[in-house]
């Protein structure tokens, strides 16, 4: 695995931008509700693997797999449904683009 050394954390929230932000149940008890951020395989990559250049297919498999919870979509494309921590730096990317109101 290379080390990815073109990250920086500008990049990081730029990849955010243009994500699904949907609050939903995570089960089927109605009132546990959890942030869910709907984001390509690639922002999905630039957030948890900064360093790592894992390729976008890697994150498909996982998904296909059942390590990663995702989704296709109805054009074909994939999304990772990401549930952030709440201690972690996308959780505070996720915070600033609802400050801003971009969501």
């Amino acid at each position: 695995m290379a080390l990815n050394t073109n990250s920086t954390p500008n990049s990081l929230f730029d990849s955010l931008q243009g994500s699904q932000i949907i609050t939903a149940p995570l089960s089927s008890q109605k009132e546990e509700l959890t942030t869910v951020i709907k984001l390509t395989p690639k922002q999905y990559l630039a957030i948890k693997y900064p360093y790592i250049n894992y390729c976008t297919k890697t994150v498909i498999n996982w998904i296909k797999k059942g390590k990663l919870k995702g989704e296709q979509n109805p054009g074909g494309g994939w999304v990772v449904l990401f549930e952030p921590e709440s201690n972690n730096k996308a959780n505070e990317l996720l915070l600033m683009l609802e400050a801003s109101g971009e969501n």
